[in-house]
């Protein structure tokens, strides 16, 4: 019996901010790091982990909906097709 194809891949995801101490500094955080997952169609997936372990932001990023001081890094596809970054300019004014 051959396995059904994914419907969500996620391959060697890395989520950075950069931020600004006292507007001078600029510090990098990275909360997620070459995360990789696959799941099939009928699977249950979980991510589990403490608080501020970034499983909020992997979900966000699966339906490309990061904020836009987020960088990006490594692949998802949905069915097959590449989930694009959904970033602010494309949301309508006053959403």
């Amino acid at each position: 019996m051959t396995a059904p194809p994914p419907v969500l891949t996620v391959s060697h995801l890395a989520i950075t901010f950069h931020q600004y101490e006292r507007g001078l500094r600029r510090r990098t955080v990275t909360p997620v790091v070459d995360m990789s997952l696959t799941a099939r169609a009928g699977e249950i997936v979980a991510v589990v982990g403490a608080s501020g372990a970034g499983k909020s932001l992997i979900g966000l990023a699966t339906m490309g909906l990061l904020p836009p001081n987020a960088e990006e890094h490594g692949t998802i596809s949905f069915h097959g097709a590449p989930v694009t970054p959904l970033r602010d300019e494309h949301w309508p004014a006053g959403k």
